[in-house]
């Protein structure tokens, strides 16, 4: 098991909305939690990032579809705006995905995770 950090670039709203929408998600009730991240140097403001406790096999295929289907209903201005969100893992491997519509998330959340060090995503 490991845990995984979501950060969404410069999103607060979509961050706190995907927050709120993995935490609906049965399989990761209880896993998700958020984490204010120091601002670095020449930003203003504190950000926060999600972290998804206990990730397992398993629920990789669960948080992708998941964040799939979550930026298939996203509506309004925040849906044409594509979404970047950077994936951490415990060892500090980050990969980050850009994503406007399901079909580019689902590629590029299969890739994130493939390289995240998990490959059977």
């Amino acid at each position: 098991m490991t845990d995984l950090r979501i950060g969404i670039d410069g999103d607060e709203d979509a961050e706190r909305s995907l927050a709120d929408w993995l935490r609906l998600e049965p399989a990761l009730r209880g896993r998700v939690r958020t984490r204010p991240v120091p601002p670095s140097p020449g930003s203003m403001g504190a950000f926060t990032e999600l972290v998804i406790t206990g990730v397992t096999t398993g629920l990789i295929a669960v948080l992708m579809e998941s964040i799939k289907v979550w930026i298939g209903q996203r509506r309004g201005p925040a849906a044409a705006v594509p979404v970047s969100i950077a994936i951490t893992t415990e060892d500090g491997e980050t990969v980050s995905v850009s994503a406007g519509t399901v079909e580019q998330a689902d590629e590029a959340l299969r890739i994130a995770l493939e390289r995240s060090g998990d490959g059977s995503a």
